[in-house]
C-alpha cells in the first residue's frame, strides 16, 4: 500500500509538470494550475492506468488509444462537474473550444489524453512503476 501511495505522489507531481508544460507553452508564459507541484486528479489518472485490464494491456495501439481517450476524459468530466459542485469554480473550462462537453472535457482533451494515456501505458508506468518496486501493470 505504501508503494502505491509513493506511485500516486509520483504521478501526481509529474502529471503537475505535464499540465504546467502544456499551459505554459499555450499561454506564452509559466502557467501553473496551481503553485504546488502537485496535481491528485493525475495521481488518480494514473492508478486508473496502473490498473487496465488484462485485455487492454493485450490490445493493438488503436484500442488502447481508444480505451485512454474515452477513460480519461469520462474521468476528466466527472472531476470537472464534481469540482464545480463542490466549490462553486472551475479548475479548467473549455467552453470557449470546439466540441466541449459542458466545458469540462472537449475533442482537443480526447486526442490529448488518448495520446499521453498510450504513451503513459507503454512507456513511463513499465518505467516507474518497477522502480517504486511494484510491478509495471496490476494483473
Amino acid at each position: 500500500m505504501l508503494r502505491l501511495c509513493l506511485f500516486f505522489l509520483v504521478a501526481s507531481v509529474l502529471g503537475w509538470c505535464v499540465d504546467t508544460l502544456l499551459r505554459s507553452v499555450r499561454r506564452k508564459r509559466f502557467a501553473p494550475i496551481r503553485p504546488v507541484p502537485f496535481s491528485p486528479l493525475y495521481g488518480l489518472a494514473s492508478l486508473g492506468l496502473w490498473a487496465m485490464p488484462e485485455g487492454v494491456a493485450a490490445a493493438r495501439w488503436p484500442l488502447q488509444f481508444l480505451t485512454f481517450a474515452v477513460g480519461i476524459c469520462a474521468f476528466e468530466y466527472v472531476a470537472g462537474a464534481a469540482i464545480l459542485r463542490v466549490r462553486g469554480a472551475r479548475m479548467w473550462d473549455y467552453t470557449d473550444r470546439h466540441f466541449h462537453l459542458h466545458g469540462h472535457t472537449d475533442l482537443f482533451h480526447f486526442f490529448l489524453w488518448g495520446g499521453l494515456g498510450l504513451l503513459a501505458y507503454r512507456w513511463a508506468l513499465p518505467a516507474i512503476a518497477p522502480a517504486l518496486g511494484l510491478p509495471g501493470h496490476l494483473y
